[in-house]
Order: C-alpha cells, then structure tokens, then sequence
C-alpha cells in the first residue's frame, strides 16, 4: 500500500461510492457502442460491442490507488490488452501517446510506453460485472 493510503471496501461494481460523488456508474448501451481507434495506426478499427469481445480476453488483478488518499485492493479485471489491440491497430512509427475518452467524459492522454505492460487492459468488466447497459 503506498504510503498515506488508507483501504476501503471492495470495488463490487462499476463506479464507487466516492467520498464526494455519490455514485460514478456509467452504464453504456451495447447496441450502440462503438470503440474507434484512429490517429496515426495503419489500420484504424472500429469496433462494436461484439467486435470488442472477439478480442482476445483477458484477467488482471491489481490494487486501485486513487491520487485522493484512498486504495481498493485485489481488483480483478477482465477485457482486452491493449498490447492485442495494438497489434490490430499497427501505430506508425511516429505514434508516441494515446488519448482515451471515456463513456463518463472523462479524458486522459497515456505514452505508449506505459501501455506496454501486460497487466494493461481495456477492461469491460469488474469484479466479474460487465459496464453494460440492463
């Protein structure tokens, strides 16, 4: 646990119950969703939710430390590589970062370099619950 953080329970759902938001749960429609990767990839994909799950899956678990002072550990996550996505995707050898914009709005921008890992997923499930709309 790094230093000043302080457990809380378990993660059972997309969203938590944050200590200002009440909940953050975005439920996405997956009859409309669509993933686009596009920049500078030589084969830029758009995916629907089926097209998403006939990626290869995968499971990481990891801790959840949150930059506000609180962690949820063993967080199991199920989803895609981003290591298989990026073997879809062929970046260009000039492709340095990746932007991701979330279902909630929110945005951040990644190096490449830090998506390498292979505990690095898109992830579509949590704890064993999908993000899914119904």
């Amino acid at each position: 646990m790094p230093p000043n953080q302080k457990p809380i329970k378990r993660i059972l759902r997309w969203g938590i119950d944050h200590p200002r938001i009440v909940s953050v749960n975005p439920r996405i429609d997956t009859s409309t969703y669509v993933l686009t990767v596009d920049g500078e990839v030589d084969n830029p994909v758009k995916l629907g939710w089926t097209g998403v799950l006939e990626l290869p899956r995968a499971v990481s678990v990891s801790d959840f430390h949150c930059v506000e002072g609180w962690s949820v550990l063993d967080c199991r996550w199920e989803g895609v590589r981003f290591k298989d996505l990026e073997k879809l995707i062929k970046p260009k050898p000039t492709a340095q970062a990746v932007t991701f914009e979330c279902a909630d709005s929110y945005t951040t921008s990644l190096f490449l370099s830090e998506l390498a890992g292979e505990d690095v997923l898109l992830a579509y499930k949590l704890n064993g619950v999908s993000w899914k709309k119904g």
